[in-house]
């Protein structure tokens, strides 16, 4: 071979002669085979794939040796075709601890499976936008044709690092918890939620409760108000969280149903068991999740209706108000309102709540009350006991402290008032007829000078008046008794106590009633009471028509007339009659003009209405000064059905029922009046004559008539007074 070759060596010098030692060739296998130094280099030397040639160790060769092909069916579902599992599979498989033939298909299937495509599908979870890969062969081996519920990689991925969480129950005061699984907390990542934020969940033992509730109307807080606001179960169950539930009755079945997962009892529904993630990753069938709104959102489903029965809770209303006072409160403001005392220029705060209780009770005006100052001057004083205006009694009448601040406020002195006892007498006794002992007439004692008379003021009359003035003309001349004629001039006299004091709306003094109107009154030729509701009490921004009626007739030459205005708001005719000795009676006037319609129409049945008409004709007949008597029946009124009087011109459709309510009681009251002669002032009839366009035009309000409006009531009136 040459010198260059001389210390190369022979083939053989590149293996050991010992051998060297290789794994097994059967995968799966861990027995190590010894291999020769010839075996090595034959195997090198014909190229085998197998490393060192490749041999089985005895254990495996011999078992391989026991084996034979067999036929195993395809694994496609339906198909009856076959495919060969050799010897060899079946060593790797025995190897592996398997004893039965893998998934495979025949020739016809791997022929289809080639032909197939591998197809992106959704992620199970919603909400997540991302796909997993159908590969052929699971198309091949599905048995419906259709891909199963798998999630994607991220969110397998995720679904992993999470835990189950225990959640405190959504219910206030409630100690118990709920069970967060980790598909419902993958849901909840996947929507775009954060875990710091988990959703609102009952626990079972709420969740039961809350199936129990109802929603439950209660009356509303407010005083005289008959509307109701609902109670909703959630709200009846936060009021009784620490009253246990009773215990279930144990079911008659035989077999128990399996107790519901925590997050079942939390959503109503009985979910399927959560998969193993192995299942997740290898795509095996799973069951579809609940609907993400429903994970998301903690909300409980409606339970199935069950029959009445009576709660084993006890339910406490809290005191709330119903809508519509609600709605009032929140839009009401507070508002500074005059002190009830002339002569106060304090004013006191008419609060939302205030407001409320009288729009309830359909008042739209703030009433007649003191303010703080006049309150606090009011607790230092004491009543005091004043003397009897009768010079010869010596009984005494109570100052009470509620007239001392009226009269200091208005700068006068106490007016002359008779005690008790006096007063007494007066109710007790009747005017007597006596008889004249010279001529025999007949003429009367009146009770004040029966009053008299008792305390020894005067003596028992016994002639008349006649007799007693043709005595006095005999006398002789020389010795005359000049008596002058009288001259006092009409004092009033206001009573102070009476059923006017019974009522809120009755208790104080009208406000067009002051110490100057009295005294302008005690000067007048012609007195006027216009005593009424709120359509005739004075009312900022429309035209006053007791003022306008005073006005009228004070133009007439040689007339000196002077018209009260006795409007109370709210005031009825029955409340008209308490206040009657008050209001009207004191001022012994020759013209009485009343009108109570409006304020009626809101308080009184027919049958009550009639009898109180009848009560006020009786009482202004039965004074001494025999006044005029008038009924003025006011204009029409325009209220909407809605409550919403502010835009009664706009709407122009007034609410029917109200409005044949309001003209049922005008006519009742006209019904009274003509059936005792009284004559009647119908403003309506002269709004009405002129339709409702131009009616409208002359009104101020939805109630109250404008300028114009009251140029035609005035007509009617001044008609009646002739």
């Amino acid at each position: 071979m040459g010198t260059n070759f001389e210390n190369l060596g022979s083939l053989g010098d590149f293996f050991r002669q010992t051998g060297t030692q290789q794994p097994c060739r059967t995968r799966g296998c861990k027995n190590m085979v010894t291999i020769s130094n010839e075996q090595a280099m034959f195997g090198k030397a014909n190229a085998h794939n197998h490393k060192d040639g490749g041999k089985m160790c005895d254990e495996c060769w011999e078992f391989f040796k026991t084996l034979s092909d067999k036929e195993v069916p395809c694994s496609k579902p339906g198909c009856k075709g076959t495919w060969i599992w050799n010897r060899y599979q079946q060593l790797e498989a025995h190897v592996k601890g398997f004893d039965t033939p893998a998934k495979g298909f025949c020739s016809e299937c791997r022929g289809q499976e080639k032909a197939k495509e591998d197809i992106q599908q959704p992620c199970r979870t919603h909400g997540c936008k991302n796909t997993w890969t159908w590969t052929k062969r699971m198309q091949m081996e599905s048995k419906d044709g259709k891909a199963p519920h798998r999630l994607c990689d991220e969110c397998h991925k995720i679904w992993i690092t999470l835990e189950d969480k225990q959640l405190p129950c959504r219910v206030k005061g409630c100690k118990h918890t709920i069970l967060w699984g980790k598909t419902q907390q993958l849901e909840w990542v996947r929507s775009g939620k954060s875990l710091d934020a988990p959703p609102k969940r009952m626990c079972p033992e709420c969740f039961d409760k809350f199936n129990l509730l109802k929603p439950m109307e209660v009356v509303c807080r407010v005083n005289g108000c008959s509307h109701t606001w609902t109670w909703t179960p959630f709200e009846q169950l936060e009021s009784i969280v620490d009253q246990p539930l009773p215990p279930k009755k144990k079911a008659a079945a035989p077999e128990a149903a399996a107790p519901a997962a925590p997050e079942a009892l939390a959503s109503g529904t009985q979910p399927a068991a959560p998969a193993a993630p192995e299942a997740l990753a290898s795509g095996t069938q799973l069951a579809a999740p609940a609907a993400p709104e429903a994970l998301a959102s903690g909300t409980q489903p409606a339970a199935p209706a069950a029959p009445e029965a009576a709660l084993p809770f006890k339910l406490d209303p809290p005191k709330r108000m119903c809508k519509d006072c609600f709605a009032f409160f929140n839009a009401a403001k507070d508002m500074e309102q005059p002190c009830a005392n002339r002569g106060c220029e304090e004013k006191w705060v008419w609060t939302r709540a205030m407001q409320l209780a009288a729009h309830v009770h359909g008042r739209e005006q703030a009433g007649h009350r003191m303010c703080d100052k006049c309150q606090a001057e009011l607790k230092t004083l004491q009543p005091i006991q004043e003397p009897c205006q009768e010079a010869d009694c010596h009984g005494t009448w109570t100052y009470s402290p509620e007239e001392q601040l009226k009269d200091r406020l208005a700068k006068r002195q106490p007016q002359g008032r008779h005690c008790p006892e006096c007063n007494k007498f007066l109710q007790e006794n009747q005017p007597q007829e006596l008889t004249c002992e010279k001529c025999g007439e007949k003429f009367t004692w009146s009770v004040h000078e029966q009053l008299l008379t008792k305390l020894g003021t005067f003596q028992k009359p016994a002639v008349c008046a006649k007799c007693n003035t043709e005595e006095l003309q005999s006398m002789p001349a020389e010795k005359p008794l000049i008596i002058p004629a009288a001259q006092t001039a009409f004092k009033v006299k206001m009573p102070v106590g009476g059923p006017w004091n019974d009522s809120p709306v009755t208790r104080d003094w009208p406000n067009g009633l002051t110490n100057e109107r009295i005294s302008a009154l005690e000067n007048a030729q012609e007195r006027i009471v216009f005593i009424g509701d709120d359509l005739v009490a004075d009312t900022d921004g429309v035209p006053s028509l007791p003022a306008l009626l005073e006005a009228s007739l004070n133009t007439q030459e040689g007339v000196k007339a002077v018209v009260l205005n006795m409007g109370v708001n709210g005031c009825t005719t029955a409340l008209g009659n308490a206040r009657f000795g008050r209001d009207v009676a004191p001022f012994a006037p020759q013209v009485v003009i009343f009108s109570f319609a409006f304020a009626d129409a809101m308080k009184h049945t027919d049958e009550e209405l009639a009898q109180a008409t009848q009560a006020f004709i009786d009482a202004a007949k039965a004074l001494e000064s025999n006044p005029k008597v008038i009924c003025w029946l006011p204009n029409p009124v325009y209220p909407q059905a809605n409550g919403a009087n502010s835009a009664w011109k706009a709407n122009a459709t007034p609410d029917t029922l109200a409005v044949n309510h309001y003209g049922q009681i005008l006519r009742n009251i006209k019904t009274v009046c003509e059936k005792n002669g009284i004559a009647i002032a119908d403003g309506k009839a002269l709004f009405d004559m002129q339709g409702q366009k131009t009616a409208m035009e002359g009104m101020a309000t939805w109630c109250r008539a404008n300028a114009e409006g009251c140029k035609t009531h005035l007509r009617a009136i001044l008609e009646a007074m002739k």
